[in-house]
């Protein structure tokens, strides 16, 4: 569990200095960059802090979203989940979180 959180913050940090290194160098999307950053963290910490306490863990786990049923997902979302995000859509969707920034920079850069 503790793994988890580690591998998780390590995944925000190094995406965050990625969209700040991109906001210092193109302050046209430094905007961009902090609604980015900003939506992110406040996803994690909002998606994890149940879990985090010890006292709501096993009051809410049935009801976290990774435990709910896949019949109640919309389509997109089990397309982007299925098999452990190796798959298309999942694949995009992975890479566009760490290659964001520097396809924005390249693009502002050189285009």
């Amino acid at each position: 569990q503790f793994g988890v959180y580690v591998d998780i913050i390590a995944d925000n940090i190094w995406r965050t200095a990625g969209w700040m290194a991109l906001a210092i160098v193109q302050h046209q999307v430094a905007w961009l960059c902090l609604v980015v950053v900003g939506t992110e963290w406040t996803t994690f910490f909002a998606s994890q802090v149940v879990s985090l306490t010890k006292h709501n863990a096993s009051k809410y786990q049935k009801k976290h979203w990774k435990n709910q049923s896949h019949a109640t997902l919309m389509i997109l979302r089990r397309w982007y989940f299925h098999n452990g995000f190796r798959n298309p859509v999942g694949a995009l969707g992975i890479a566009g979180l760490f290659m964001a920034p520097l396809v924005i920079l390249v693009q502002h850069t050189f285009v």
